[in-house]
């Protein structure tokens, strides 16, 4: 469910910013922003999606950078960080479903 929800929430947001307005009230470094952030939240979710044990890592650290891009804009809701933390703990709870990497035989 993250995973759909997560994709439906990118393409919805680069829905909502194709029009342009979004892009004028934040400046000439918005589309840098989208890029990035939606790119490492993709790669994430793809990772989340198919049990890839990095992207536990990942997707805490693509909602962190969107999280500090966002706060030096000056537009950071509290309760926007509040739900990305209980995504990422409810990420972080499901650790033992993502397999470890296989074991090299020994020669």
């Amino acid at each position: 469910m993250l995973c759909l929800g997560g994709a439906l929430v990118l393409l919805w947001t680069l829905w909502h910013a194709l029009p342009g307005g979004v892009a004028l009230a934040f400046g000439p470094g918005y589309w840098g922003y989208l890029a990035t952030t939606s790119g490492a939240l993709a790669v994430a979710l793809f990772g989340l999606w198919h049990l890839r044990r990095w992207a536990l890592w990942a997707f805490p650290l693509a909602l962190l950078l969107d999280a500090v891009v966002v706060a030096a804009m000056g537009e950071l809701h509290p309760f926007v960080l509040g739900v990305e933390g209980m995504l990422v703990l409810l990420v972080l709870s499901q650790f033992r479903a993502f397999p470890q990497a296989p074991r090299k035989p020994d020669a």
